[in-house]
């Protein structure tokens, strides 16, 4: 398991972001860090919409396991925050240093921490990780709140102030949900719009630090939604090895229509049932391979596969090249991985 460290966003002193690419064996361009080979492959992607606004995106998947620290920058005295939202908080762990790990506690996708927190992260291998990261200062909440309502200038001027370290971790409102999600997929577009981004964030800071008892009965019940969609993604890794329901059964399952399941599904996976299982199905294909030395034959049967024909088809179609060709070449393994 790798380990390393990197400074706090948001500083003056260095730059952290390259800190971050060198944790990768990568290089920053176009303000991305595309994944080495050796280490996996995907993206980090930032954004600077704003003086003190910056908004990152993780789009990646791992080889190894890689676990790191980030440390906070003493230097120039200045208070930042980071609020992470994770998609995918199975494969993607942040922990303050100082507080135990709630193993115990279902997990929670966002996570919030001033910049003298260090944060301990660990990233799970074989899994796509998707994760919106927001780094602020102190200087740009002032700035953007001076003119706000008088609640939201005095809960944002209390949290400037506060001279404690702030570490919290909750579930995410739907409402909150769905703009992490749009900020993700506008970050994902050739030329996000800085006006754009800016926008959601504050949004976002309003619905999480504002109006959090403000939950409706819709919003739990959506939120409820969000969390099917992840106990059907568990569906699909239980059924890697064997024939998977059908999408009708999944939701039935799930106490939902057809319509819902598929729509929501997308929403949060970015791609359909049937072909995010299809590549895990792969995924786990291509593990066993690199793992230990095991007949084509074999793997497709473990794999659920009646006809090898068919298991080798759908092997060569995701990577390019067939199951053979990677056992007389297991240089393949690094090459053109999905």
């Amino acid at each position: 398991m790798n380990s390393s460290s990197y400074g706090y966003p948001v500083t003056v002193a260095a730059d952290p972001f390259s800190e971050l690419a060198a944790l990768f064996e990568s290089e920053v361009v176009n303000n991305t860090i595309k994944i080495s080979d050796k280490k996996g492959k995907g993206i980090i992607k930032k954004v600077d919409a704003a003086e003190g606004l910056r908004i990152s995106l993780w789009d990646i998947q791992l080889e190894h396991t890689v676990q790191f620290d980030r440390v906070p920058e003493h230097t120039t005295g200045k208070r930042s925050f980071s609020l992470f939202y994770i998609f995918t908080h199975e494969y993607f762990l942040i922990n303050a240093t100082d507080k135990p790990a709630a193993t115990d506690q279902p997990a929670k996708n966002i996570l919030f921490a001033s910049s003298e927190v260090n944060l301990s992260f660990q990233i799970k291998p074989y899994n796509q990780v998707r994760v919106i990261q927001v780094d602020i200062t102190e200087e740009w909440l002032s700035s953007e709140y001076a003119d706000s309502s008088q609640s939201s200038y005095s809960f944002f001027h209390e949290l400037i102030n506060k001279k404690d370290p702030i570490f919290f971790t909750r579930p995410a409102s739907f409402t909150a949900y769905h703009s992490f999600l749009n900020i993700y997929t506008h970050i994902n577009a050739e030329n996000p719009d800085s006006f754009y981004i800016r926008a959601k964030t504050l949004s976002l800071l309003s619905d999480i630090f504002i109006s959090p008892a403000k939950t409706s009965v819709a919003s739990e019940n959506n939120l409820l939604l969000h969390e099917k969609m992840i106990a059907v993604e568990k569906i699909l890794d239980e059924h890697l090895d064997k024939t998977l329901p059908s999408i009708g059964a999944i939701a039935r399952q799930m106490a939902l229509s057809e319509s819902t399941l598929k729509r929501n599904f997308k929403l949060l996976y970015g791609t359909s049932i049937y072909e995010y299982y299809l590549r895990k199905k792969m995924q786990k294909a291509k593990q066993l391979f690199a793992e230990r030395s095991i007949p084509v034959k074999e793997v497709a049967y473990m794999l659920g596969y009646e006809k090898v024909s068919n298991f080798i088809h759908m092997f060569k179609k995701h990577y390019n090249f067939s199951p053979g060709r990677l056992k007389k070449s297991p240089s393949l393994l690094k090459e053109n991985s999905v």
